[in-house]
């Protein structure tokens, strides 16, 4: 009768035994998984090196473009890359410059429309706002105004916005309406070019507390 094992030897076989009852049991999954794993690795390194490529090609394609055709081709070539991005908002403000306002307020909205969260997507919806204005669709410009700084709060463009806006009551002399909004800018502390600019018209019109 040969001896019994050390405690610790049966326990170290009945592991091995587990294992090799489970790797049978599971193999099939274990190693389908394992392919799975990695094809989306593999995947997702072509992924992340076309992008890269596609990055640096429209890089290169914006910094040659100067004109409204070439931004447009870089915008169809490069869809949804930072230069596309920077392409559109080039065009739209060259739309402007040549007058064609409709056409740089649609070319805003499809920036809008594909780059949401864009750092400079506040500005697009400035720039949708000076259109209208510009057309004399006063109402529908300060609405637009007014989306600006309440859809993109920390927007650079949300203070000019609002002195926009402000701007525009004072032009249609409502200054009850535009007072507020002056005084409100005028009041960031530290002080920007646009409460200086609130500032004096404040001093032009007076402020509330001078008021009658």
């Amino acid at each position: 009768m040969s001896p019994t094992p050390p405690a610790d030897q049966q326990v170290l076989e009945d592991s091995d035994l587990q294992w090799e009852i489970f790797w049978h049991k599971n193999k099939t999954k274990i190693i389908g998984g394992t392919i799975a794993l990695v094809a989306i690795l593999v995947v997702f390194c072509v992924w992340y090196l076309n992008r890269n490529l596609a990055e640096t090609g429209a890089q290169d394609m914006l910094a040659k473009a100067v004109n409204a055709q070439e931004w447009e081709a870089v915008i169809k070539r490069y869809p949804g890359t930072m230069p596309a991005a920077d392409a559109t908002l080039r065009l739209a403000e060259a739309q402007r410059v040549e007058g064609k306002l409709a056409d740089s307020t649609a070319t805003f909205e499809r920036f809008l429309a594909s780059f949401p969260r864009h750092p400079l997507a506040g500005g697009a919806l400035f720039g949708i706002a000076q259109n209208l204005d510009l057309e004399g669709r006063t109402q529908e410009a300060v609405a637009a105004y007014l989306r600006v700084p309440t859809e993109y709060p920390s927007s650079y463009a949300a203070p000019l916005a609002d002195y926009s806006r402000a701007e525009i009551f004072l032009r249609d002399f409502k200054t009850e309406e535009a007072r507020p909004i002056l005084e409100n800018l005028a009041s960031a502390n530290p002080p920007t070019n646009v409460s200086r600019l609130a500032a004096a018209q404040l001093s032009r019109i007076g402020s509330r507390s001078s008021t009658p």
